[in-house]
């Protein structure tokens, strides 16, 4: 199978964009920039704001190390699996049933990917009190807007305020 300019092309922008993509993903799943003394002052002020337990604690630290090494894992074989679709969209031949077998098994990871999360978040909130898994989703969304600018306290409670 031979290829002209724009079919190049087309294969050198897909390509790419797989590479860039994994490497994005892998950051983002990872914890991007938000690892370190940061990070580890927000989750010590998240426990003072819930008001947890000793062994609540020690429950989601425990239940966080398990989440993050599973979830790495999954990761570290994700990209491997888009380096080999990678290489196998690069060759001159095309092997359509291996490249669909790659797509199916990354398909795969990303659903277990799901399913940790879902069962992470299943495990959270079995060691929370309602209350405490209440106010835990308030306050990681607006992490999530503000990331680590205080935790955007106003923000918390006014929406604290909304709630009662």
């Amino acid at each position: 199978m031979k290829f002209n300019s724009k079919q190049t092309t087309t294969t050198i922008v897909i390509l790419l964009s797989l590479v860039m993509t994994t490497t994005a993903f892998s950051q983002h799943l990872m914890g991007g920039n938000y690892k370190g003394k940061y990070r580890k002052e927000a989750i010590e002020m998240l426990y003072k704001d819930l008001g947890l337990s000793q062994e609540q604690q020690e429950q989601l630290k425990a239940k966080q190390k398990e989440h993050h090494q599973e979830k790495n894992k999954i990761i570290e074989i994700a990209i491997d699996k888009k380096k080999e679709l990678t290489a196998e969209l690069g060759k001159e031949t095309l092997d359509k049933k291996k490249i669909k077998k790659i797509a199916k098994e990354l398909k795969n990871l990303e659903a277990r990917m799901i399913d940790q999360r879902i069962n992470d978040i299943i495990a959270t909130r079995e060691i929370l009190t309602y209350q405490q898994y209440h106010k835990f989703r308030i306050r990681t969304e607006v992490y999530k807007k503000h990331r680590y600018a205080d935790w955007g306290k106003e923000e918390i409670q006014k929406q604290e305020a909304e709630d009662e």
